[in-house]
Formats: structure tokens, sequence, C-alpha cells
């Protein structure tokens, strides 16, 4: 079985820069992390990306917990 790594993300629309991110996280973290984030930074959004090295597959962790291409803000 292949690891997955999760990476958190908390984005406001007037800054290319992420507000807030943590990275390498397992996917309850992540799941636990986006929670926090989206409760404490409501004008952003916040999104949970992963990342599998053995086949190099990447996409989102949607709220509703399937996994997709298009990402859905938490």
């Amino acid at each position: 079985m292949s690891i997955m790594h999760y990476t958190v993300t908390a984005q406001n629309g007037e800054s290319s820069e992420p507000k807030a991110q943590y990275n390498g996280l397992l996917k309850n973290q992540a799941k636990a992390q986006a929670r926090a984030l989206a409760k404490e930074h409501p004008d952003c959004h916040v999104f949970v990306s992963w990342f599998r090295a053995s086949d190099s597959q990447c996409g989102y962790l949607n709220p509703d917990g399937s996994y997709a291409i298009e990402g859905e803000a938490w």
C-alpha cells in the first residue's frame, strides 16, 4: 500500500501567497486541520491536496470524503 501525503492550504482571493499551509500530513490530520482552518479563516478557501509518490498521482480530498481532480473548499 502506498502512502498518500496531504497538504492543507488556506487561500484568500487577494493574494497568491497562502494565508496558511501545512504539508506532509496523514489523511486524518489533514481533515482535522482543514476543518480548523476553515473555522479560523472564514474569509479563505481551504483545500486539501494529496500526492502519492509511488505513481505520481495527485488530486484533492473534498469535504464529503471524495477524491477528485478539482477540489472543493472546506
